[in-house]
């Protein structure tokens, strides 16, 4: 759960969409001036506003909005009503009416006003974004992405060759931007993955192979615990076989999990877009854990059909998908869309 400010809707806050949030919850919001995301109880609109750090002496942050949610409070709230205001990240934000039953958003708009929301749960362009991304490589044989299929493929495989196994591994990493600047495995060859590849290839870690949403949800425990007791497995191991010179070797939640997504599909890569992608929907996210995990398993079972319906259409190209890579792609072409500038994501 996120951090909560109460808030009470004193006439300006009610009359003007903005509120101040309190100094208990300031650091966990945006440090500067920018975009955020606002959420309101269980709809699937949200509004987008901007943090205003000047606007109070003592830095604390002003949520503008503007009359969108002027006019949500005045249908759902009455003037002094306290509604709970809950910190989704430092770019989202969640307004909740508690125990209340709150009319939608687009109810409360104006026609025109209507078409500019942004839509948390839009099937059209999660299946557009999926094949948008896998489209980029269609058209090469010998694209980068597709280092991730061959991987993935020859692990399905449950090969003995250990060796073999480690450079498909060791490739497919490069190929996905673990090799680059100061990554220790720069200074390694391929053989220092053996040991990994002989302990994902244990038996008791198949039934994490193309696992389904549904097995991954909240309620099925076992799964999940055997994915984080291989992530740390995996830390473990890189740190402990690996020795340079005058500084520790950093295994990252993103090594880890690239190299789970790369062989079992179980996982998606928490790297910079991945993570830019989940924040852009309001999932709260500040270090790898089994907590954010499920909630990001959550909001994907929301739109589990929408999902499958990516997989069976990338999949139809000859490389079975399991859902987790189409995961993945998604939040990932998000990110990197959001941080390259081309759409206004945030």
């Amino acid at each position: 759960m996120g951090h909560k400010y109460p808030l009470t809707l004193h006439k300006t806050y009610y009359d003007k969409g903005f509120f101040n949030l309190g100094v208990s919850v300031s650091n966990y919001v945006r440090p500067k001036e920018g975009p955020i995301s606002v959420f309101l109880n269980g709809d699937k609109y949200k509004l987008m506003g901007r943090v205003n750090r000047s606007a109070n002496k003592n830095g604390v942050p002003r949520i503008m909005v503007g009359p969108e949610l002027t006019n949500w409070f005045h249908k759902n709230c009455n003037l002094g009503d306290r509604v709970t205001i809950e910190i989704l990240g430092p770019e989202a934000i969640k307004i909740i009416t508690d125990g209340k039953k709150t009319i939608p958003i687009q109810k409360c708009l104006h026609e025109k006003s209507r078409k500019k929301l942004p839509h948390m749960n839009k099937a059209d362009d999660l299946l557009s974004e999926v094949t948008e991304f896998h489209k980029s490589m269609r058209g090469d044989k010998h694209h980068r992405f597709r280092s991730w299929e061959h991987c993935y493929q020859f692990f399905g495989a449950n090969p003995t060759n250990y060796d073999l196994a480690s450079l498909h591994l060791g490739f497919y990493l490069a190929s996905w931007g673990m090799y680059r600047g100061s990554s220790f495995l720069l200074q390694k060859d391929y053989r220092i993955h053996e040991g990994a590849v002989k302990e994902i290839l244990n038996p008791r870690y198949r039934g994490l192979r193309d696992i389904s949403l549904d097995r991954l949800n909240k309620n099925d425990e076992n799964e999940v615990e055997l994915i984080f007791e291989l992530i740390d497995w995996l830390k473990n191991f890189y740190r402990k076989t690996t020795e340079l010179p005058r500084r520790e070797v950093n295994v990252t939640d993103t090594l880890a999990t690239k190299i789970l997504m790369g062989t079992l599909g179980c996982i998606p890569a928490y790297d910079r877009f991945f993570i830019a992608g989940i924040k852009h929907h309001g999932l709260s996210y500040s270090y790898l854990n089994k907590k954010n995990f499920s909630e990001m398993i959550a909001f994907c079972l929301e739109q589990k059909q929408d999902f499958e319906k990516a997989q069976a259409r990338v999949s139809s190209h000859g490389v079975n998908y399991p859902v987790m890579k189409i995961v993945d792609m998604y939040f990932w072409r998000l990110g990197e869309q959001r941080d390259s500038g081309k759409t206004a994501l945030s």
